[in-house]
């Protein structure tokens, strides 16, 4: 057996801080600027209300269910800021045992595991049919440093959207963008 896995200090895998994601809004300049000027208060505010939300027991539960110990699973390494495969040796109570494909042991928690059924907005949304982008949509996509992005469509064509972000236009293929939904 397994040693068990480390107390739960965040979302992410052993030995790394959760960075808080960046938020789906239609106004992402300002989003960004009462980022910055959030107090340490605010910033574990939001910490603790997305924790809340990836621990919430039915979300694990319905996780939990779907994995095996010797299957193939792909998952969210917040290290490396990329979705990477590897094999579930052990499902603990909080977390699950992965061996990636480099070999190395990590203890992930459930929310960290894709799963193809689970609802993903931002692959739908670059998955649609018909014209999906149009001049004036807001837009996000990651840039070539892997760099969240927010911006404005300015021209649509058949391959690529012109996208205005930070004051510059940057053509960007249709399957790289995501459409950013006022909530």
């Amino acid at each position: 057996m397994l040693a068990s896995p480390p107390r739960m200090q965040g979302i992410v895998e052993t030995g790394h801080s959760a960075k808080p994601a960046p938020a789906p809004a239609a106004a992402p300049a300002a989003f960004a600027a009462a980022f910055k000027e959030a107090t340490d208060r605010d910033l574990l505010l939001l910490r603790a209300a997305i924790d809340r939300r990836l621990l919430d027991p039915a979300r694990v539960e319905r996780i939990r269910q779907s994995l095996k110990s010797g299957t193939q699973v792909s998952y969210l390494s917040t290290a490396r800021n990329r979705v990477l495969t590897g094999k579930v040796l052990d499902i603990s109570d909080e977390r699950v045992m992965i061996q990636a494909t480099d070999g190395q042991l990590r203890w992930l928690h459930f929310a960290a595991v894709v799963l193809d059924d689970a609802p993903r907005p931002d692959v739908a949304a670059k998955t649609s049919a018909g014209a999906r982008f149009a001049p004036g949509d807001h837009v996000s996509f990651e840039d070539k440093r892997l760099v969240h992005r927010f911006g404005t469509v300015v021209r649509v064509n058949p391959k690529t959207v012109t996208v205005l972000c930070d004051g510059r236009q940057q053509r960007i293929a249709h399957a790289e963008l995501a459409r950013v939904v006022d909530i």
